[in-house]
């Protein structure tokens, strides 16, 4: 648990159920920020602060490229 408290992921990121063994090429990514968060946390030379920081920039610019992408497929 404290991994995945740190790393701000969900459990389910690092279970194994029987559909991931589809082959069908139909396999669920883990959320992208969920990703970035981790990488971020990893680094030595950035402090918790920035840390937020960046993940606060990322997540308002990949809502806004959301937001975008939903207009134009109306």
């Amino acid at each position: 648990m404290a991994l995945v408290t740190w790393l701000n992921m969900p459990a389910e990121t690092f279970t194994v159920s029987d559909q991931d063994d589809d082959t069908s090429g139909n396999k669920e990514e883990p959320e992208l920020l969920a990703q970035v968060g981790a990488l971020l946390r990893a680094r030595r030379d950035l402090q918790p602060q920035d840390v937020q920081h960046l993940q606060e920039v990322i997540e308002v610019a990949m809502r806004r490229f959301s937001n975008e992408r939903a207009a134009r497929n109306r």
